[in-house]
């Protein structure tokens, strides 16, 4: 997602998620985790969330990714997973929303049910299972681990 790479034509938020990735690079510190989850919450364009959404991907810091999670950045995800049905579930924004979901480190059901994200990734199956079915797989196999006695 390009929003306007050129020196000097870059808005507030795509020059703060830059800042905070070290351009490309993904998360490395905790300020930065809590400076994203706080751009996640104004950035309303599928660019903006494109480019959040590649950041996350991007990050390789397992500590950050976890905070991100204990942020309630599923539930930011969550809340971008309910705008983008408005686009379809198989819409750009949509898949890589289930890729970012692949990456993070969800260690337990009750973290993806008290975000709602379960719920939304089920709805999704069943309106677009081949879209979903492979992206989706770590989720439904956590799911369905935690349903076991």
């Amino acid at each position: 997602t390009d929003l306007g790479a050129a020196a000097g034509t870059e808005d507030e938020l795509t020059r703060t998620v830059r800042r905070c990735c070290r351009d490309g690079q993904g998360l490395v510190r905790e300020e930065d985790v809590l400076a994203l989850s706080r751009v996640m919450v104004t950035a309303d364009s599928a660019d903006h969330r494109m480019l959040v959404l590649e950041s996350l991907l991007a990050t390789g810091s397992d500590k950050c990714l976890r905070m991100f999670v204990k942020l309630q950045g599923l539930s930011l995800l969550w809340s971008w997973m309910v705008d983008a049905e408005d686009d379809g579930v198989g819409g750009q924004v949509a898949l890589r929303i289930l890729e970012t979901l692949e990456h993070l480190p969800v260690m337990n059901r009750n973290v993806l049910k008290d975000s709602k994200v379960l719920s939304q990734v089920t709805r999704w199956s069943a309106v677009q299972p081949h879209v979903t079915a492979v992206t989706t797989a770590p989720v439904a196999d956590l799911a369905a681990a935690d349903e076991r006695p």
